[in-house]
């Protein structure tokens, strides 16, 4: 066909697909200590309640943890492990410069959120993690009602006691 002639219109036009759409901006490098493993991003909420501006959650998979950075520094991270449709949370580990920010309130808030929105349960056998689901009865529903008496929470999201050797209710 001569480019300077147009088509006619009994002229078959190919179907082209439409233009690509490009994705979102990258972001910002990750920070130096992740070594460049694919992460999901979570920025936290600047300032607010947390008083931590510059604070970002990382879910980092290949150690099984979620990590904290305020400034490109980890500042704390919960260990975890799957087990199916369950994340169990094991522990916090927080730097002491970090303790009088509230870095562990904002990591186990991302937490369980991430679990909220992926929709897993979770087994808080971080005693510290186990407390604040506890006091906080909207996060209860990621405990699986079967394991609420394991962890010593109540359908209320209060603490309550167990006798030694109480297991689970049966349901």
């Amino acid at each position: 066909m001569n480019p300077k002639t147009r088509p006619t219109s009994d002229a078959v036009q190919p179907d082209l697909p439409a233009p690509a759409e490009t994705g979102p901006e990258p972001g910002p490098a990750a920070p130096a200590g992740s070594r460049g493993r694919a992460q999901r991003r979570k920025p936290a909420p600047k300032g607010g309640k947390t008083g931590i501006p510059n604070a970002t959650v990382y879910n980092n998979r290949l150690h099984s943890r979620f990590e904290l950075f305020v400034n490109g520094t980890m500042a704390a991270y919960l260990q975890y492990e799957m087990h199916g449709g369950e994340l169990w949370a094991l522990r916090i580990i927080v730097d002491p410069a970090y303790r009088q920010r509230t870095a562990e309130t904002l990591l186990i808030e991302e937490v369980l959120a991430d679990a909220r929105r992926s929709r897993i349960a979770l087994l808080p056998f971080c005693p510290r993690t186990r407390a604040y689901v506890a006091a906080r009865p909207e996060y209860l529903p990621l405990i699986p009602r079967q394991h609420r008496a394991r962890f010593a929470v109540s359908a209320t999201g209060k603490r309550t006691r167990l006798r030694p050797g109480a297991g689970p209710v049966p349901g």
